[in-house]
C-alpha cells in the first residue's frame, strides 16, 4: 500500500513537473519562443493559499531574465515573466517598475523596440497604483522616447506632476510637450492650475510665466503656417514678418505676450526676442525625463537646445 501510495506520489510529481514545463500560449507571439512558464491557473492549484511565494519564485525568474536578456525577443520574454508575476500578485509594485525600464530595447540607430509591452505593464501598474509618481514618470519616458508618442507623454507628465512627490520639473515638461503636440488649450489650462495650487512663490512664478510663453507658442506657431503657405506659393521664404502681412498670409502683426518682437530666423521659422528657445523639448528636459535623471526644476534660460533645435 506504502508503495502504491509511493508510486502516485511520484507519478503526480512527473505530472506535475509536465505541466510546469509547457509554455503559455500568448497568441500569435507564441511561436517566436516564450520562456517555459506554467499556466497562472495551474499555480493558483497548486499553491492555493500561498500564491505570494509563487510570485516571490517568478519575480526571481524575472531578475534573472533581465540578466541573460541580450536581444530584443530577449527582453520582450521579461513581458511574460511580469504578467504571470501579477496575475498571482498584482500588488508586487517592483514588477512593474522593473519591467518596465528592462523591457524596451535599442537594436541601433535609437530604433526602440517594444514599447508596447512596456507600456501594457506600466498601464497595470497604475490600474493597481494609479498614485505610483515613478510608474507616470516611466510611462512618460517610454511614450517620449521608445514609441515617440508625445501627446502620451505630456498626459502622463501631468498626472505625475498633480501627485505629491513628483519631480518639480514634470508640470513644465507636460505643457511643454502639450503645446509642441498643439495642444495649447489643454496646456495653458494645466499651466494655469499648477500656477494656483503650487505653494512655492518661484514655482508659481513660473507656471504663471509658463501661461505667456503658451500664449507665444500658439502665435509663433501661427507664423510658422503663414510662412510655410507663402514658401509653397512663391517658392521662397520670407525675409520678414512684415511681407507676411503684406502678402496677406497673416491677417496683421502678431503680438508676443510677453512683450517682445516677433522676428523671422535665417531658417524662416518665427522667433521672439521675449525668449531664448521655443517651447519645445530640449536637451535639458531629455536628462530630466530619463530615469536616474535629476528631476529639478531648471531656469528656462540655462536651459540648452535640442540637437537640431536653433
Amino acid at each position: 500500500m506504502k508503495k502504491l501510495s509511493l508510486l502516485v506520489v511520484l507519478i503526480g510529481a512527473v505530472l506535475g513537473l509536465a505541466l510546469l514545463s509547457t509554455p503559455p500560449v500568448y497568441g500569435a507571439r507564441a511561436a517566436t519562443g516564450h520562456p517555459m512558464l506554467p499556466r497562472p491557473q495551474l499555480l493558483k492549484v497548486l499553491f492555493g493559499g500561498h500564491l505570494q511565494f509563487a510570485a516571490d519564485l517568478y519575480w526571481l525568474g524575472l531578475l534573472q531574465q533581465v540578466g541573460v536578456s541580450h536581444s530584443a525577443d530577449d527582453y520582450l520574454a521579461i513581458y511574460d515573466y511580469s504578467e504571470l508575476v501579477w496575475t498571482l500578485d498584482d500588488h508586487l509594485r517592483e514588477n512593474y517598475r522593473m519591467a518596465a525600464l528592462a523591457i524596451p530595447f535599442n537594436p541601433g540607430r535609437d530604433e526602440w523596440v517594444n514599447g508596447p509591452e512596456a507600456l501594457k505593464v506600466i498601464d497595470h501598474g497604475l490600474s493597481v497604483f494609479p498614485k505610483d509618481v515613478q510608474l507616470w514618470m516611466y510611462r512618460a519616458h517610454t511614450c517620449m522616447f521608445v514609441t515617440h508618442d508625445y501627446p502620451c507623454a505630456a498626459e502622463s507628465l501631468r498626472q505625475a506632476a498633480e501627485l505629491p512627490g513628483a519631480p518639480k520639473i514634470a508640470g513644465l515638461l507636460a505643457t511643454r510637450l502639450m503645446a509642441q503636440a498643439g495642444r495649447f488649450d489643454d496646456a495653458e489650462s494645466f499651466a494655469k492650475a499648477m500656477a494656483e495650487t503650487v505653494q512655492q512663490p518661484e514655482e508659481k512664478e513660473y507656471f504663471e510665466r509658463r501661461v505667456k510663453e503658451i500664449a507665444l507658442e500658439r502665435v509663433l506657431t501661427a507664423v510658422d503656417a503663414a510662412t510655410m503657405q507663402y514658401w509653397r506659393r512663391e517658392g521662397t521664404l520670407p525675409a520678414t514678418v512684415q511681407l507676411l502681412v503684406q502678402a496677406h498670409d497673416l491677417e496683421a502683426m502678431p503680438v508676443d505676450p510677453l512683450g517682445g518682437s516677433i522676428q523671422l530666423d535665417p531658417f524662416g521659422r518665427a522667433r521672439s526676442t521675449s525668449t531664448k528657445y521655443r517651447l519645445e523639448l530640449l536637451d535639458q528636459d531629455v536628462k530630466m525625463l530619463t530615469p536616474g535623471g535629476r528631476g529639478e526644476t531648471v531656469n528656462e534660460a540655462e536651459r540648452e537646445p535640442a540637437e537640431g533645435n536653433p
